[in-house]
């Protein structure tokens, strides 16, 4: 928490908040820009084609000459990613010409006149115009026909043309990803050399942070002269400030010295004392920050397992949505298994959510319940699947308790049997109830190499640990030590048996 306060973070945070935002801007209007100019280029392009092929529709349609009209076509295959081009009859709708068989032509007729639509892999644009032709179609008619109006007739085409969609999308977004890409290059290039400012502005403020740490530990003496400087005008004020402020203290302890000399060997017994009791404080004030952190932890652990179920439902609905209306069992068996993951990370975020929730009061619980549920958190785990577990405890035994917080004992110790058996092996959990007592003994034991012997009396000690650096914080056992101890129990570790043995005693009903 300390890191994400500082001014250094919070200045580079803001900086590159900047330039993300100030790139996506240009991004998204580049891409509107350029989304807006295609368009226009495209719809331009198919009109000229569109002029072009109404001039010579006119004169060879009347003739009948279709295969003309067709070899006209042709010619403009490929050109603004045309792929079709057909001429369909109005009255009856029906087409006349054709480059390529067309199977369903009902989307030639979604489109608006002028407007280019889109139905599944292709667009469509559709233009309307009307053609006045002869009764009898033969080329003196044709020639005279302004002198024959009373023997003619007007019909309304419509001349479609069908473009590839894939090629429209790849020539619309291959610029597009280049500017993403640019933008990208250029953000990472100015977000570097905003570190690399706002570093050369901080380093200096952290030298004079270190040299005050250090006067507050009585190190004034370490301190060299004039250390702190930088390019800055502003900061390098402050460092002289800071520099005036070292040599002022260095005197005055010189002063403050001469005059404390002749007390030191008295007050040395006592100043020992002190040292001591600060000693403690810190490692109780380490203990309590690394609390904090562990709360928070299980604070934000909860409310990511409640943000993740919201859309997991969403998922679920629409598979059965789509379970419901698929016929292909391929298609069926695929839309099962994204189910069966979408159960499976409902389930661990339902751990996640027990786990990290504190309970107030103490209430009646069933050890075997407690220990059942630890397991199956732990097994939730996809790289635990070589660990085996073998419980041996009634189903009648109660004690009273926080489910939590005894669930955590056993995770714990699970998660600390696991990583000694390096992720494959077997754990055991057996109780034995002495119902005349009301004790109950319980033994947790794994196929591990065990604990060494000079080990053991430091193994419930806060941050001891044997691990290699990264691997644990040494808190896991101390937590168990404690949780049981709140709740006058007791636990010890037994001798090997080949693996570590724990054994835990508590009271029950």
């Amino acid at each position: 928490m300390k890191k994400f306060n500082s001014l250094y973070f919070r200045f580079t945070g803001l900086i590159i908040l900047s330039i993300i935002a100030t790139a996506t801007i240009i991004s998204l209007s580049y891409i509107y820009i350029n989304k807006k100019n295609f368009w226009k280029n495209q719809i331009s392009i198919l009109q000229g084609i569109r002029y072009s092929l109404k001039e010579n529709i006119k004169y060879f349609l009347p003739l009948n000459q279709k295969e003309a009209i067709k070899k006209l076509f042709k010619n403009y295959i490929g050109i603004s990613n045309i792929e079709n081009i057909a001429l369909i009859r109005d009255d009856d709708k029906k087409i006349l010409i054709s480059i390529k068989p067309i199977s369903n032509p009902k989307p030639l007729f979604f489109c608006q006149k002028g407007k280019i639509a889109k139905h599944e892999d292709h667009f469509y644009y559709r233009i309307t115009f009307e053609i006045t032709t002869p009764q009898k179609r033969d080329i003196e008619e044709l020639i005279f026909l302004e002198k024959k109006k009373n023997n003619q007739s007007k019909q309304k085409y419509h001349l479609c043309f069908i473009l590839s969609a894939k090629k429209i999308n790849n020539q619309l977004w291959k610029p597009i990803k280049n500017s993403i890409l640019i933008s990208l290059i250029i953000t990472i290039i100015i977000t570097i050399l905003s570190l690399l400012m706002t570093k050369r502005i901080t380093a200096p403020l952290k030298e004079v942070t270190k040299q005050i740490i250090a006067i507050s530990q009585g190190k004034i003496d370490k301190i060299e002269p004039k250390l702190v400087k930088s390019e800055i005008k502003e900061i390098q004020k402050l460092a002289n400030a800071f520099n005036q402020l070292v040599e002022a203290l260095k005197n005055k302890e010189i002063e403050v010295r001469k005059e404390i000399e002749g007390y030191i060997q008295e007050l040395q017994k006592k100043n020992e004392e002190l040292q001591k009791t600060v000693k403690e404080l810190k490692e109780s004030q380490e203990q309590l920050i690394q609390t904090e952190k562990l709360a928070g932890l299980g604070f934000i652990v909860a409310g990511i397992a409640h943000e993740i179920n919201n859309p997991l439902q969403i998922i679920n609905g629409y598979c059965e949505i789509l379970l419901a209306k698929e016929t292909d069992n391929k298609k069926i068996n695929s839309l099962i298994k994204v189910k069966e993951s979408v159960e499976r990370i409902r389930k661990i975020t339902e751990s996640l959510g027990e786990y990290t929730r504190k309970e107030k009061d103490l209430k009646e619980i069933n050890l075997y319940e407690v220990v059942n549920k630890a397991k199956e958190t732990v097994k939730l785990s996809e790289k635990l699947k070589d660990i085996n577990f073998n419980i041996k405890i009634s189903k009648n035994i109660t004690i009273v308790g926080r489910k939590t917080e005894l669930q955590q004992v056993f995770i714990n110790l699970f998660l600390n049997a696991i990583q000694a058996m390096k992720g494959k092996g077997t754990i055991y959990v057996e109780a034995k109830e002495d119902k005349k007592n009301k004790f109950v003994y319980i033994y947790v034991k794994d196929t591990g190499p065990g604990i060494p012997p000079e080990h053991r009396k430091y193994i419930f000690d806060p941050f001891f640990t044997t691990k290699d650096p990264g691997e644990g914080t040494g808190l896991g056992l101390n937590i168990v030590y404690r949780i049981i101890t709140k709740y006058n129990g007791f636990i010890r570790v037994l001798d090997n048996d080949p693996g570590a043995v724990f054994e835990i005693i508590l009271k029950t009903i």
